[in-house]
């Protein structure tokens, strides 16, 4: 994991250009109002786990205006995410196409 956040309040990122992680790009855990804008990301098609920006527990999340091409998910909400706003972002190449992954688990 390259950039984690976690517990943080109104994060900004932008104009960030990140390449070749090992894993996924950028952890957003346990935050509250995030605009993340303007980044490039990019991983070789064929590199697995990869996920651009992973989104857990998080609310009020805007990322708009950026590239993310990865060997996996652009962007995967997992668990606990509320008013997650998705705009002009180019994902690829791993699916071709625009590629966000939703994780429900039910817990008893």
């Amino acid at each position: 994991m390259a950039l984690t956040f976690n517990r943080c309040n109104n994060l900004q990122l932008r104009g960030l250009t990140h390449v070749d992680s090992a894993d996924n790009h950028i952890s957003i855990t346990n935050c509250e109002v995030a605009t993340i804008s303007n980044i490039h990301i990019t991983a070789p098609k064929t590199s697995p786990n990869t996920d651009g920006i992973d989104i857990s527990n998080s609310t009020h999340i805007q990322i708009h205006d950026s590239y993310i091409g990865t060997g996996d998910d652009c962007i995967a909400m997992i668990d606990g995410c509320k008013f997650i706003n998705i705009t002009g972002v180019n994902c690829g190449p791993a699916w071709e196409s625009m590629e966000v992954e939703l994780q429900w688990k039910n817990y008893m």
